[in-house]
């Protein structure tokens, strides 16, 4: 593994964990695809192998082989290439804990047998353009609170959230602009401080049910 994967001098200030990381990247990656690609170090301009998306890659499988251990998969299977390998190449560049987690989540989905027909490319491209307060409004959507939205859903999210109402708008817009959500009976989204009712787009839910444990 270490001929596949060079350590520059400025890896090995980092110390032995970090190029420990490196080393093992290889095995983790194997184990999600079945195999490294030949061009996996050219992706993304030849650096896709630095220690920090090393780090943040084996962080995120160990966490989706957890999900997956707690489901009681002793098999998982491999995830498909046209599948595994955006997702990894999307989540390398991740170190938010709340992406970190969906990243994880979705690739337990393509490692699980039961789901694994289900996934869909467009799942990778819609997480890659989440921000960690599109996830929490994303999941609030979710569970229907919406549903309860008084006197609309910004100021209303903004408080059950903890988040600015500049905040919600601006993650509802986002959300809709990506196709995982939508406002029943208008054809584009509403300035949000006149938005009652926001739902999830089919895309949005099918996304949904892969996330889910």
């Amino acid at each position: 593994m270490s001929d596949l994967i060079p350590i520059s001098d400025e890896q090995a200030k980092l110390g032995t964990a970090a190029i420990e990381f490196v080393e093992h990247l290889g095995r983790y990656v194997a184990r999600v695809l079945g195999d490294v690609p030949e061009d996996l170090v050219g992706v993304a301009g030849g650096d896709w192998l630095r220690v920090k998306r090393a780090e943040n890659l084996v962080r995120m499988i160990h966490r989706a082989e957890e999900r997956l251990k707690a489901r009681g998969i002793s098999e998982p299977k491999h995830a498909a290439l046209s599948i595994g390998l955006p997702l990894l190449e999307a989540a390398a560049n991740e170190n938010r804990d709340e992406l970190v987690e969906l990243w994880a989540r979705l690739l337990a989905a393509a490692m699980d047998p039961s789901r694994a027909g289900s996934m869909r490319a467009a799942f990778v491209e819609s997480l890659k353009n989440f921000d960690p307060i599109d996830a929490l409004v994303f999941s609030g959507l979710d569970r229907g609170l919406s549903e309860e939205v008084k006197p609309n859903l910004r100021d209303f999210f903004a408080s059950k959230l903890g988040l600015t109402p500049d905040q919600v708008e601006l993650s509802l817009i986002h959300l809709y602009d990506i196709g995982v959500a939508w406002q029943p009976g208008v054809a584009r989204m509403m300035h949000a401080d006149a938005i009652t009712s926001v739902s999830l787009t089919p895309l949005g839910r099918e996304l949904r049910r892969s996330l889910d444990d």
